[in-house]
């Protein structure tokens, strides 16, 4: 899997969630989803290694999105594609890259600001680095989404909760 299908499964299953919305107030190069207005996800592509250009295009793609911090501190020590929050406080946000752009030096890395190089598995077969395949993948993309929305909305005053925190996603 690619850095590209990782935002487009994870901007899918946002913009299902009720309320939210895409905005862009760190300039267009920052996808930034919202729900009453506060931060549950952003997607971004970091900068190839050694470019000057920060705004190059090329990079790695990646989401971000919001997590208890144990929680946080669990992804990232079971999951070699997930990092400490780009850009944001460490404890409550996390990074996710692609597996297929993680390398052994990645994933071993205790780096805060590892950068992920690319290192592809064939479609549908278990990364050789991260050992997930992609249907797992893509449900933890899902479901780390809709736990960064429903954190968020859980968070916000109930007069502004698009639904209830409790009770949404219990079906």
């Amino acid at each position: 899997m690619d850095g590209a299908r990782l935002q487009r499964i994870s901007r899918d299953a946002a913009l299902e969630l009720p309320a939210a919305e895409i905005t862009h107030p760190f300039g267009p190069e920052w996808d930034v989803f919202k729900v009453a207005g506060k931060m549950f996800m952003l997607h971004h592509r970091l900068p190839d290694h050694g470019a000057k250009d920060v705004d190059a295009p090329g990079g790695t793609a990646i989401i971000v999105v919001k997590a208890e911090p144990g929680d946080a501190h669990a992804l990232r020590r079971a999951h070699p594609f997930v990092f400490p929050g780009y850009h944001l406080n460490k404890k409550h946000w996390v990074t996710v890259v692609a597996p297929g752009e993680v390398t052994a030096a990645d994933s071993d890395s205790p780096d805060d600001d590892a950068r992920p190089q690319q290192s592809p598995a064939p479609d549908g077969a278990p990364d050789a680095v991260t050992g997930i395949d992609e249907i797992a993948f893509e449900d933890l993309v899902r479901h780390l989404v809709f736990d960064s929305y429903r954190n968020v909305v859980l968070g916000l005053p109930k007069a502004k909760q698009p639904v209830d925190p409790m009770r949404f996603g219990s079906d």
